[in-house]
């Protein structure tokens, strides 16, 4: 089965500005997550959430994670350096893949408590996070493909 490739990306720009723009975006959503789960770390014992420390503290650490390799697809943009931008193509596939996969088992413990609403609410999410996510992922893998010198679209 052959990747999908594109172009140009969704806004009409080049494949590098579209890389940047995916970037910038993911970073500043990994910074978000970051300090949320750090502060939500620090305040889980005084808010009645112990239990829930260790959750905050491995999704405090996977955010840090999704920070570092958008970093790198950052200076691989600006650098010009196909290297750089595996990092965040292969962690960002595995975690679409994993956001996909909750996202449908809790559409189906969902509708399984007769929660529809939910249930529904659950799958469109996973649905939503399929198209864009794989939007992005094609879009920065056609720009990998165009710096390795190879013509998207030609693959």
């Amino acid at each position: 089965m052959r990747i999908p490739t594109v172009q140009k990306c969704c806004c009409g720009c080049n494949l590098r500005l579209g890389s940047a723009i995916i970037g910038v975006l993911f970073f500043l959503s990994g910074l978000s997550q970051l300090i949320t789960y750090s502060v939500q770390a620090d305040n889980a014992e005084q808010n009645g959430e112990g239990d829930n420390k260790a959750t905050y503290i491995v999704s405090a650490v996977l955010a840090a994670i999704m920070m570092l390799s958008t970093g790198l697809l950052l200076l691989g943009v600006h650098k010009e350096r196909e290297g750089l931008l595996k990092p965040w193509l292969i962690i960002y596939s595995i975690l679409a893949g994993i956001a996909i996969l909750v996202s449908i088992i809790g559409a189906i413990v969902a509708f399984a408590i007769a929660e529809a609403v939910i249930g529904a609410a659950l799958l469109i999410t996973g649905i939503i996070l399929l198209l864009v996510y794989g939007y992005c992922l094609v879009v920065v893998y056609s720009y990998y493909l165009s710096l390795s010198g190879i013509q998207p679209g030609t693959v």
